[in-house]
């Protein structure tokens, strides 16, 4: 049960950082 939180809440850590590296990548296209 554990080891499913920990696996749950690191997917959502990541994708969380995904979700950021992609809208700076918006921001940095929309600058140029």
């Amino acid at each position: 049960m554990l080891g499913i939180v920990l696996c749950s809440a690191f997917a959502y850590e990541m994708s969380m950082v995904i979700i950021f590296k992609l809208s700076f990548l918006v921001s940095c296209i929309k600058s140029y």
